[in-house]
C-alpha cells in the first residue's frame, strides 16, 4: 500500500491531472513520498511560476536513498514510453521540483 504524505499547509486538491499521475508513478517507487508544495501561495515563487497552475509539485529527497539514486528514480519513472521527455525533474537543496513540461 502506498501512501503520499502531505506536509499540513499543502492542498494537492488544485494539482492538474498530469501531476495526480506523476505523482502515482512516483508513489510506484517510493510509497512513502513527502509532498512539499503544490499550489499554495507563498511569495516566494515567480508570477508565472507552473506551481500557480497545478502543474508542479516539490517532494522531499529520500532518506536513505543517495541523492543520484534518487534523481535517477524520478527521471526515469516519469519518462514517457516513446516521445519527448514531458516532466522536468529539477533538484533543489531540500527537495526536487517536478512540472509538467512538455517539449515540442
Amino acid at each position: 500500500m502506498s501512501t503520499v504524505l502531505v506536509k499540513i499547509w499543502v492542498d494537492p486538491t488544485g494539482l492538474k491531472q498530469p501531476m495526480r499521475d506523476a505523482l502515482a508513478e512516483i508513489e510506484k517507487i517510493y510509497p512513502y513520498i513527502i509532498l512539499t508544495s503544490t499550489t499554495e501561495q507563498t511569495g516566494k515563487r515567480l508570477v508565472n511560476s507552473k506551481h500557480y497552475q497545478g502543474l508542479a509539485i516539490d517532494v522531499r529527497k529520500v532518506t536513505g536513498v543517495g541523492e543520484e539514486v534518487f534523481l535517477t528514480d524520478l527521471i526515469e519513472c516519469l519518462r514517457p514510453t516513446h516521445g519527448l521527455p514531458v516532466f522536468d525533474v529539477i533538484e533543489k537543496t531540500t527537495h526536487f521540483h517536478i512540472e509538467h513540461d512538455p517539449k515540442g
